[in-house]
């Protein structure tokens, strides 16, 4: 017998003594041995005998830990639903509907206590609530992190929709109906919601800054309002009230897209970057900013006729801004800035009344009107038709 063979039988003896197994059963009774439903998932069903009710409430969450429903809900008289008092809680409604009376000073999900923290609702649906669908939010949470997540979520014909604190995560929701869409205070992050036909607000970020990303806002009076902080790929349509877009200083608009607005399509204030957005059919100015700011590479398209009003592509209300690289069509003025230190180059105008209007010194590539073949090989020169 060679080595190889006898490896080979070392090898299988010692697969053998290893996969052998003890012959004499253990002493005494057999016992269970499967886990519990709670060992392989610790949650807790939201009733009457886990999260008993008072006057204020349906059902009452008091000690941290995750909760679900087992079914829709109905609140029929003058409470909330389910009203939280403690911090570390994880609401699943699990697919059902949560649903109230319209009682004005109720929600659906409400806190006990003031600046929760580490709270999280997802999954589910829930209407009729005259104060707010998820209300966890603080006027003071600027104060202070609480962080939270709320996701997955229909809210429709309630108050407010959706409120969330500081460091609050929203995403994947949506919002129809009720005086406001979503409201957070403090930084947050807002993410692929729907927002619709709501008598306010859409989505306001109130002492910022907020993170608005994916959204869609549809026939709201402010649908997008932050204090600072970034509006990106971001859709307005018919905003009924004031700016569809609003970012206070230092913000960011990006590769958003307006359509139809009673006052501004996009206004930020100073400091701030507007770029890749494509803005049509506003009352007031297209864009707007404050000083310091940069206008690149937007797409405006106006009507000029359709508002007694004097029309503005773009509008530099304090001055000192970057304008290069839009295109700006169907304005009484395509851009005016009524104080100077203005950069205004590589910009096309088409069929505005006025291709600029500037007060004080500014710098600017001149403006092309000859039509047919670029004549020109000035670099910042800016093209009107």
């Amino acid at each position: 017998m060679n080595r190889f063979h006898l490896l080979a039988i070392a090898l299988g003896a010692a697969a053998g003594s290893s996969f052998a197994g003890d012959l004499t059963p253990p002493v005494g009774a057999p016992s269970a041995s499967m886990k519990t439903l709670q060992e392989i998932e610790p949650r807790t069903p939201i009733s009457a005998d886990t999260t008993p009710g008072d006057a204020d409430a349906k059902f009452r969450i008091t000690q941290p830990g995750s909760y679900y429903l087992t079914e829709d809900l109905v609140v029929v008289n003058d409470k909330h639903a389910i009203e939280i008092v403690s911090h570390n809680v994880t609401i699943d409604l699990n697919g059902f509907t949560i649903q109230g009376a319209n009682q004005p000073t109720r929600a659906a999900i409400t806190p006990g206590i003031i600046q929760l923290r580490n709270i999280t609702v997802k999954n589910g649906s829930i209407r009729d609530f005259g104060l707010a669908g998820v209300n966890l939010a603080n006027n003071d949470d600027f104060e202070r992190v609480r962080v939270g997540r709320i996701e997955n979520i229909t809210v429709s014909n309630s108050g407010v929709g959706i409120g969330g604190g500081s460091h609050f995560i929203i995403a994947d929701c949506i919002v129809s109906g009720g005086t406001a869409g979503i409201i957070t205070y403090g930084e947050s992050f807002i993410h692929n919601c729907y927002v619709s036909d709501v008598d306010g607000v859409g989505i306001l970020g109130f002492t910022g800054p907020s993170t608005i990303t994916d959204c869609h806002v549809d026939r709201a009076s402010e649908p997008i309002k932050i204090t600072q902080g970034l509006v990106d790929r971001c859709n307005v349509r018919l905003a009924q009230g004031d700016n569809a877009i609003w970012v206070g200083s230092a913000g960011i608009v990006r590769n958003c897209e307006v359509l139809g607005s009673s006052g501004a399509g996009v206004y930020v204030g100073v400091n701030a970057l507007v770029e890749n957005n494509r803005v049509g059919e506003t009352r007031g100015p297209a864009i707007s900013v404050g000083a310091n700011s940069r206008v690149v590479n937007n797409h405006l398209s106006g009507n000029s006729t359709s508002y007694p009003d004097t029309q503005h592509g773009v509008y530099a209300e304090s001055g000192a801004c970057h304008v290069e690289g839009n295109t700006v069509r169907r304005y009484d003025i395509g851009f005016a800035a009524p104080l100077g230190g203005n950069f205004i180059a590589r910009n096309v105008f088409a069929n505005c009344s006025t291709t600029l209007s500037l007060q004080g010194v500014n710098t600017y590539g001149p403006v092309v009107t000859a039509t047919g073949s670029i004549a020109t090989t000035n670099p910042w020169a800016n093209f009107a038709h």
